[in-house]
């Protein structure tokens, strides 16, 4: 997964610096096949990312949030069927 992730983030650097790719990137559950370690590395490298571009991460990892110092932090709670977004 870790190869992969690498893979993809190479080949939308390489798409942007072609001026054929997009300065937001999206990554749904990234984290999900690392543990704790490799999450905090990885989450790191993606804020590192982020200081020129937009990074927006979907987890359900509670140790990301605190792990770095992110910008913006949207927290969806599901209570009675009903998703709240709230802000951190």
């Amino acid at each position: 997964m870790l190869v992969g992730l690498i893979v993809s983030l190479g080949v939308w650097s390489w798409l942007n610096l072609r001026g054929k790719g997009t300065n937001i990137l999206f990554l749904v559950e990234v984290f999900a096949p690392f543990d704790a370690e490799m999450r905090i590395r990885v989450a790191e490298l993606l804020k590192d990312i982020a200081k020129d571009r937009c990074v927006v991460v979907t987890t359900h990892h509670d140790d990301i949030k605190n792990s770095v110092a992110w910008d913006k932090i949207w927290v969806v709670t599901k209570q009675n069927g009903i998703s709240n977004l709230r802000a951190y």
